[in-house]
């Protein structure tokens, strides 16, 4: 293809055809995909835009415009162009799914969650836009319906070791504990330097009453990962429940040092541990 081939040429070439046919948009479509292809958004876009005027009803001068707009980060221009083109084409799943990815930037959830269902139910091949929504749903805690999707991805991906820890979490979220555990431990020895895996998997074990298992994960994320509250808390009653009761006074108190109050529940159980179990605690 000329456009790739020899990109100034091709678009000297639409330039003449622009001339010569002043009132065809189809040249000024064509130089806008090829600023388009060489990320010059701004000529690709007065490219789309001179092709608008002169074919008012251009589906592709509507959609050029809005994949510049959104590739520059100019949302609500993507947005605007989509909402034009999708109100004459509302069968076309590209361009709702990808007015879905527009809103989901500007943080509009529910209805980027919306766009992106109803786009999927007419591409229901688009894998990427079935992991946007598992991510959505995820980060919604709406994990029955996370869980319903990753299935899916994970049976077309059984090797992807993010769409595993993430189909783990789906499970976790809804303390289905053994299967979780399962799930993450496929995905940790598919990515055995992905702490927040680990991390998950400790979660899960330890619900699972595996403290050895536990005490493993957590101690593999802290290779890849800075400690929290919740892993220092997490740690303790691990190490409380395996018997070792000076690794889990020494956790405790690490995590009442960072906690600052903000996990009233966790700081009573750990205090009230340190009475019972901290020697120094037993001499006051």
């Amino acid at each position: 293809m000329l456009a790739e081939q020899d990109p100034a040429g091709a678009l000297a070439a639409f330039n003449k055809a622009a001339q010569l046919t002043p009132k065809d948009p189809e040249p000024h479509l064509s130089a806008g995909e090829a600023h388009e292809r060489q990320k010059n958004y701004a000529s690709a876009e007065a490219e789309y835009r001179r092709a608008l005027e002169l074919a008012p009803d251009s589906t592709d001068a509507i959609i050029g415009i809005a994949n510049v707009a959104s590739a520059s980060g100019n949302y609500p221009q993507a947005e605007q162009m989509l909402r034009k083109y999708i109100a004459s084409n509302p069968n076309n799943g590209g361009a709702r799914i990808l007015l879905g990815r527009v809103l989901a930037v500007q943080n509009q959830s529910e209805e980027a969650r919306q766009e992106l269902e109803a786009g999927l139910a007419l591409e229901p091949g688009d894998t990427n836009a079935l992991r946007e929504l598992a991510a959505m749903d995820l980060k919604a805690k709406k994990y029955p319906a996370a869980e319903e999707r990753l299935r899916q991805l994970v049976r077309q991906a059984p090797e992807d070791a993010g769409l595993r820890r993430d189909y783990g979490t789906s499970l976790l979220g809804q303390q289905k504990y053994a299967e979780a555990q399962a799930e993450l431990l496929r995905a940790v020895k598919l990515k055995p330097d992905d702490g927040e895996t680990h991390g998950q998997l400790a979660l899960a074990a330890s619900n699972n009453k595996d403290y050895d298992l536990a005490l493993a994960a957590l101690n593999a994320r802290s290779k890849y990962l800075s400690d929290t509250p919740g892993t220092f808390f997490l740690r303790a009653t691990v190490l409380d429940h395996l018997g070792d009761k000076k690794q889990a006074t020494e956790n405790y108190k690490q995590f009442l040092a960072v906690a600052n109050g903000k996990y009233p529940d966790q700081e009573w159980q750990a205090r009230h541990r340190l009475i019972a179990i901290d020697p120094e605690q037993k001499k006051r």
